[in-house]
Order: C-alpha cells, then structure tokens, then sequence
C-alpha cells in the first residue's frame, strides 16, 4: 500500500515538471517571437507584441528585456517623427519611452514647438512649452538659456518685474554662476532697487519682519547694490530696535541692534551710542535702589547692563562703588554704637570722633545729629556758663541782644541816662542737666523789663520763660 503511494506521487512530481518545462519553452518562445518583429525594427508591431508578452509572462528576466525592447520601440518610432517634424506626436512616443536618451531628444520637441509658437505670435504658447522642459526634462541643456529667455520675454514683453525676478530665482538657484546667470544678473539689477525702494517703505509702515523678508531674499543673490542693501536691513533693524524700547522690551531692543551691526558695520558707533542709552536705564534703575540702600537690587540692575555692553566700565565702578558704600555704611554703624558706648561711659572726646568718622562714612542726618549734641556736651563740659552765655548771644546772628539794645536805646529817648540801668546777662545754673538760665534787666524809675530764657547746652535750644521774653525771640 505505501508502495503505491509513492509511485503516484512521484508520477505527479514527474508530470508537473514536464507541465513546466513545457510552459518555460511557450514563454520563451513568446518572447523570442516579440523580439524578433523589435529586432525587424517593425516597432509598432514589437510594441503590440511586448504588451501582449507582457501581460500573461512570469520570467522576470524577460519581462524585463520584453520592457527594454518597447521602450527603444517608442524611442525609435519618436525619432521617425522628429525627421518628419511631427513634433506632437514624437512628444507622446518619448513620454511613452520613458527613458533618458527620450528625454534627451523630449526636449527639443519641446523647444521646437515654443520657437514656431513664438514666430506665429503666440508668446503665451510659447512660454507653457518652455515651461514643459523645465519642469519634465529639468536636466536638459537647454533649461539655463530658456530661464534667461523668460526673463527677457518678463522685461521686454510683459514690463512684469515680479516674474522675471521669480524667473531670475530659479536661474540662480539651480545655475549659480553660470555664464548664462552672470549674464541675466545686469537684467535684474535694473530695476532690482525699486524693490529694495519698496521694501523700505513697507518698513516705515512698521511691518518690520515681511520688508525684512523681502531685502534678505534679495541679498542671497547677487544682484543690486550689497551695500545699500545691507545698510537698509539694518535701518529696519533700528526702527525695530526704537520700538522695542518704546516698549520696554530691552532684550529685545539689544539684539536688534546687534542685528543691524552685522548687515552694516559701519553703523556700529550708532549701535553703541543706542546700546549705552538702553544700559542706562539699568544703571539708573540700579542707582535708585542703591540710593534705598538695596544694594543686591541694586548690583543686580547693574549686571544686567553687561548684556548689553560686557563687561560695561561704568558698570563695575558702579558696582565696585555700591560694594565700598554697603562696607562704609556697616563700618560705620560700628562706629556709632561704639561711639554711644564711649558716651554712656561720659568718654565724650572718644564718642566724638567715632561719630565724625561715622558721618565721613555715611552723612546721615541721624550721625550729624550726634556730633551736635557730644560736640555741645564737650562744650558744656568745659566752661558751662561762657558756652550758655555764646548760645544767647549768638541767637539768630545776635538777635536777642540786638532787640534788647534795642530796646534800652528807646527808653533812653523818654529818660534820663542815670535812669535807665541794665543787668546785663546773668548766667545761672537751672534745674535739669546742661541747663542755664539767661537773665537780662531793663529799669526805669518806673518802668521795669525782665528778660528770662532756659538754655539747654546740649540742645543749644533757647525756651523764653515768660511773655516778654517769649516776644522779643518772635
């Protein structure tokens, strides 16, 4: 039983391999029968014949060879057009071809059909079959002298400058210096400033980014004046740059200006100029903290003044000042409170000069305050009485002795001199430390005038002790 099965399948294997070989044979006959109506250059009929191969073929080596055959076969039935200067019809049979020696004769169908266009009149044809090599056969030889073509046809034909510019793009971008691109650039530069022209003013309008696109996309070819170009680029930028700061937006202010140095360099005394007028307002916001003490606000605003001018001179003596100030300002809270513990312990010379020093440091009003009052104890100290008696007298330049002088001077008008006597000024210790009374009598054989003030030594204060007194200090 298992003898028998295996005969039969070795008889199927066997019939299969026969079934193959045979069909192996029938396609290669088939092929052979194709190629040889190719091989007799009868193409049409090679065309036919390769499609009807192709369709039903399973040899990817001759589907291959069978592709080969009628692409030449298209080519070749192209070519037997061109002679006949069936121009059209060679055009379909290369496209059909799809091959580069296709390409390479596609093409000149092409220019063939722009250059009868062009002579009957018809630009507009003319021109879509340019633009047909361009696009379908952008290898041909052709392409440079057709783009420089259309740029002309722009100027001459059209006066349409935005298309002979679009033109004049593709020329450079795909033929940079090029014979036939050096040639076009005279033809662009021609009116290539009335862009620039046109882009400026679309800047004074404040549309800052699309006149800047404009002048970058025509400062990447050479064309116009570089110069020029580059100088109006960076006058955007400096507009920009003056409605940063109008804003506030000082960062933004800064790079914009450091834009426009490297489009124009001859600009950079300007930039600078503009650079230390925004590195100011750090240092003025810098200086008013420091002048509220804040001095890490303050050091702050001046290191943000190096991002727009490193490592800024003014800056770091700012710094450098505001540093030395804090140190001088905590030195000499030192030396006020030793200067305090000297007066407490009645060492007022020492207590003096700790508080001069002080104040040398940092002229508070509250330090000033006390070299008046220890200067005025030191006084006190000395000779009480003569000290009281140059604070009354020296009263608002002598004001309280004049008034009085003043005032005997009178009563001598309406008396006899022996009748009118004075005290002079007595000087008298008062209740009250650094405290004296100051006496002055007027007498008249009627009339009697009593002068009486406290003086406080330490205060140099003058307080007038009755209504008398109290008028002649108004």
């Amino acid at each position: 039983m298992q003898m028998r099965q295996m005969k039969l399948r070795y008889r199927f294997v066997l019939l299969s391999l026969l079934v193959l070989l045979f069909m192996t044979g029938c396609e290669t006959s088939r092929y052979k029968h194709a190629h040889s109506i190719y091989e007799a250059k009868n193409y049409a009929g090679a065309i036919l014949a390769m499609d009807d191969y192709i369709k039903t073929a399973k040899n990817g080596a001759y589907i291959t060879r069978a592709e080969m055959d009628r692409s030449d076969s298209y080519f070749q039935l192209g070519k037997l057009s061109m002679e006949k200067k069936n121009w059209k019809l060679a055009i379909r049979l290369f496209i059909l071809a799809n091959s580069d020696q296709a390409d390479h004769l596609l093409d000149h169908c092409y220019y063939q059909l722009a250059e009868d266009a062009f002579q009957s009149g018809d630009i507009t044809t003319g021109l879509l079959y340019y633009d047909l090599i361009v696009n379908e056969v952008p290898s041909s030889e052709l392409v440079p002298d057709i783009l420089l073509r259309k740029i002309r046809i722009a100027l001459d034909t059209y006066h349409d400058i935005r298309k002979a510019w679009q033109v004049y793009m593709v020329l450079y971008n795909r033929f940079p210096e090029s014979p036939v691109e050096i040639e076009a650039r005279p033809l662009i530069s021609s009116f290539i400033s009335q862009d620039v022209a046109d882009a400026v003013e679309v800047g004074k309008k404040k549309e800052y980014d699309r006149a800047l696109a404009t002048l970058f996309e025509i400062k990447k070819y050479p064309v116009g004046d570089k110069i020029s170009i580059g100088n109006e680029i960076a006058n955007i930028y400096f507009a920009k740059a003056d409605s940063d700061i109008g804003s506030k937006n000082y960062m933004d202010a800064v790079n914009n200006l450091k834009l426009a140095v490297q489009y124009s360099p001859d600009k950079k005394d300007f930039a600078d100029q503009k650079l230390r007028s925004i590195a100011a307002v750090y240092i003025d916001l810098g200086n008013a903290e420091v002048r509220k003490r804040n001095f890490d606000d303050g050091i702050h605003y001046y290191q943000e003044s190096f991002k727009i001018i490193p490592d800024y001179a003014m800056a770091n003596k700012l710094i450098q000042d505001a540093n030395t100030l804090r140190k001088n300002i905590d030195t000499a809270g030192d030396l006020v409170k030793a200067g305090e513990q000297f007066e407490m312990n009645r060492k007022f010379k020492e207590a003096l000069e700790n508080y001069q020093r002080a104040y040398d440091l940092d002229r508070q009003d509250e330090y000033s305050r006390h070299i008046f009052l220890v200067s005025n104890i030191i006084e006190a100290e000395k000779n009480p009485e003569t000290f009281a008696y140059r604070i009354i007298t020296e009263y608002k330049g002598g004001k309280l002795t004049k008034a009085i002088a003043a005032k005997k001077k009178s009563l001598l008008l309406t008396n006899k001199a022996d009748d009118v006597k004075d005290s002079g000024w007595k000087i008298m210790h008062s209740p009250g430390q650094y405290k004296y009374e100051a006496r002055y009598d007027l007498y008249t054989l009627d009339q009697s005038f009593f002068y009486v003030f406290q003086v406080n030594l330490k205060e140099r204060l003058i307080v007038p002790l009755n209504k008398l007194s109290e008028n002649l200090m108004q």
